[in-house]
Parts: structure tokens; sequence; C-alpha cells
């Protein structure tokens, strides 16, 4: 479904845990528009691109998708940092790196 859309919506008022629809569609190279509270938890991986993805009412949220999908330039530019979060952080293997990390201090201390 990812390769047919250019951006997703998760409009998201209530829930715990991680909301993994968020990370699986910037996998996808999917921008994700959602609610403060949808990106709770990944504030600070998408903090450079979240101005144009977050809005906490019905109104706004359907501003956020207008822009985008009304400018292609942007689109693409929240595409690549999203994906390039996505890579950098939630992948396996950034995932085993960041163990090995752990890892490593482990045994040094």
């Amino acid at each position: 479904i990812y390769t047919q859309v250019q951006l997703t919506i998760a409009p998201m008022f209530s829930g715990s845990g991680t909301n993994i629809k968020i990370i699986e569609s910037f996998a996808f190279k999917t921008p994700c528009v959602t609610t403060s509270f949808g990106l709770s938890g990944l504030e600070l991986l998408f903090q450079t691109i979240s101005q144009h993805l977050v809005a906490n009412t019905a109104s706004h949220l359907a501003e956020r998708v207008i822009a985008l999908l009304g400018n292609p330039t942007l689109l693409a530019q929240v595409s690549t940092i999203g994906y390039q979060q996505y890579t950098a952080y939630h992948t396996v293997a950034a995932m085993e790196k960041s163990i090995g990390h752990l890892r490593a201090n482990d045994t040094q201390s």
C-alpha cells in the first residue's frame, strides 16, 4: 500500500506504547501526518520535520496534508529526512550497532 500513496495519516489521540505505524510509514519513505500524541516518544527523532507533520485538530491535520501534497519538493525532503532517521535508529542493523556499543561499554566497566 505504501507504494500507492504519497503520505499516511495517523490521527491518534490516545493509546499506549510506541507508535509503530509512524515508524513503519517512514520505513517506506512515506511521511506520516499525525498528532502530538502520535509522535510521542519520537519527537527527537523527527524534530527537524515535525512542524510539517504534527497537528492536533482535524482541520490542522487536513492543512498539513494539503501543504505537503501541494509542495512536491517539501514532500520529498520530509520523506528523505524521515527515512534517514528511520535507517539510523530503527533498522535491525541500527539496533545491533546500539546493542554492540552497550555491550562494549559494559565490558569496560
